[in-house]
């Protein structure tokens, strides 16, 4: 199993380029098992994670004592799947943020009244038009639902390899609850971390909220 193997591996004593290879390891192992998972298991995960992100939004909500700004993404293949918890933030009275990758792959944050707003990108995944969409500052958004391709239980996170939520969440003010959205099988033993690489407070699967201790 791809946990068992990670635990065994001494990430402190690494190499930057032998972590780099490990995390690039990890990635292709993981995209792979993501690829070949049914349509009945992510529709089965959308439904069960549903409730648990739901009441995650309300708790948060309470304690603010006002509605939420959130930021969720499109979901493409087969990806944690968004589409239902998308269509659910819209229904509420919370306002609904989504990301738009620009060609130099930054992130830019925009507020969405309606799915009928997106425009399909080049990638084949459903964006923000610039043009017509409101922007959102970070710093407006309360919580961010991130998508990955692997995590572990200290926070850190694979990606596609390309730096963008990274970079996109260096500019966090700290204010911003970070929750990640995975698979139960894709939170891994130990993921080698890098300096700029944002760690995410929260990890919400199909099965749990799991709350990363040093938040």
């Amino acid at each position: 199993m791809l946990k068992n193997y990670i635990s065994k591996i001494n990430i402190d004593n690494m190499s930057c380029e032998t972590k780099s290879q490990l995390k690039q390891h990890i990635r292709t192992r993981m995209l792979k098992i993501r690829t070949d998972l049914s349509s009945d298991f992510i529709k089965n995960a959308e439904k069960s994670s549903l409730r648990l992100i739901s009441d995650f939004i309300n708790e948060i909500s309470c304690k603010k004592g006002s509605l939420l700004n959130i930021m969720s993404y499109m979901s493409f293949k087969n990806e944690f799947p968004t589409v239902a918890l998308n269509h659910k933030i819209l229904a509420s009275n919370h306002r609904l943020v989504l990301p738009f990758t620009d060609s130099d792959f930054n992130i830019r944050a925009f507020y969405i009244d309606s799915i009928g707003e997106l425009a399909v990108s080049p990638l084949g995944i459903m964006e923000p038009d610039p043009k017509t969409c409101q922007p959102a500052l970070l710093d407006e958004v309360d919580v961010i639902f991130m998508p990955g391709v692997a995590f572990d239980k200290k926070g850190s996170r694979i990606g596609f390899g390309k730096g963008c939520y990274d970079r996109f969440l260096s500019q966090n003010t700290n204010r911003t609850i970070l929750a990640a959205l995975a698979y139960d099988f894709q939170i891994t033993e130990n993921i080698p971390a890098e300096p700029t690489d944002v760690p995410c407070g929260y990890i919400i699967t199909e099965k749990e909220i799991f709350k990363i201790k040093s938040t």
